[in-house]
């Protein structure tokens, strides 16, 4: 029995494995709108500037080597209404934290102005 405990590894303490931190907003506004609202608020509440955005998928940069970054999600639920996912991403290797500022402050952002930009 030691033999195959040996050969599983499973003696050795595993790290545990979790998600990055994320959240989730629903914005009043069409896809098109809410993607505008998105880069506004990336440049204006986080200062950062947008490395990619195809308008479903926008990815934010703080321009620091091996910094968090940020990955924005747009998906139409009804007729006016967006979801936006927004989600940490961290450089290999890197420990993810359980929560991110960044992702707070973002959420914030987009769901207490449910005016158009």
């Amino acid at each position: 029995m030691s033999f195959i405990l040996r050969w599983l590894d499973l003696r050795r303490q595993r790290r545990p494995v979790g998600l990055r931190p994320h959240g989730e907003v629903t914005v009043s506004a069409t896809c098109e709108d809410t993607a505008t609202r998105v880069r506004r608020a990336v440049a204006d509440v986080l200062g950062a500037h947008v490395t990619s955005d195809d308008g479903q998928t926008i990815e934010v940069a703080f321009g620091l080597v091996r910094s968090e970054r940020l990955r924005c999600s747009l998906s139409s639920t009804e007729e006016r209404q967006t979801r936006v996912r927004v989600e940490a991403v961290y450089p290999p290797g890197s420990p993810a934290p359980e929560r991110s500022l960044s992702v707070d402050a973002l959420l914030t952002a987009l769901g207490r102005d449910e005016r158009i930009i």
